[in-house]
């Protein structure tokens, strides 16, 4: 009976190191797979490369866009005074000058603003546009309509044009009641308007 049990503690004590022998190696395993995973991250992050660029890379400032406007004296259309095509365009035009003061080419269109005030139909008026002496005598409401730049008004196309670098044009603008008009057609009747030049930059 004595070895029986002898035996049995025997092995009970092997079976006891089979299993602290089997916790060890887990543990040992573990850690192990543990180090190994410590190593890939440091070694990913010793192979892991950033570069960044140096200085203001990407940016940038907007460059000079303006035009300078310099308008003349008003036009005074007389009352009830209807005039030739002659004497229309020998009266005093309305004056001004275009100056590109920037670097960069620009585009520009003239326009004529009629004012909501405006009473007279537009078929009563003429008007000459041009540099000097050029265009010719054209009814006002036959002008191309387009894009008006003030509330409240009816944008009438002068004309456009281009300007280089500190170059300007110089403008002439004359208005007139056509000779057919009678005067019931413009009797008590007004026409207000003004000039506005809208620019655009060309690369």
């Amino acid at each position: 009976m004595l070895k029986v049990f002898l035996k049995k503690d025997i092995i009970v004590i092997e079976d006891g190191v089979n299993l602290l022998m089997n916790d060890k190696r887990r543990a040992l395993l573990i850690m192990v797979g543990i180090l190994f995973a410590c190593i890939l991250a440091i070694s990913y992050a010793f192979y892991q490369l950033s570069f960044t660029q140096e200085g203001d890379g990407i940016g940038g400032e907007t460059r000079c866009f303006e035009i300078d406007f310099v308008g003349g004296n008003a036009i005074h259309i007389p009352r009830a005074m209807p005039m030739t095509d002659a004497n229309g365009e020998a009266s005093d035009p309305y004056t001004f000058t275009i100056t590109n003061t920037c670097d960069m080419r620009v585009g520009y269109q003239v326009n004529l603003e009629v004012l909501d005030t405006t009473t007279m139909e537009l078929e009563f008026i003429k008007y000459k546009f041009g540099v000097g002496t050029t265009g010719a005598p054209t009814i006002l409401e036959t002008a191309t309509t387009t894009t008006s730049t003030i509330t409240n008004s009816t944008a009438k196309l002068m004309g456009t044009g281009e300007l280089n670098r500190d170059a300007s044009v110089t403008y002439n603008l004359r208005m007139w009641m056509v000779e057919e008009a009678t005067y019931s057609d413009v009797e008590g009747r007004r026409i207000s308007a003004r000039v506005s030049v809208v620019s655009t930059a060309i690369r």
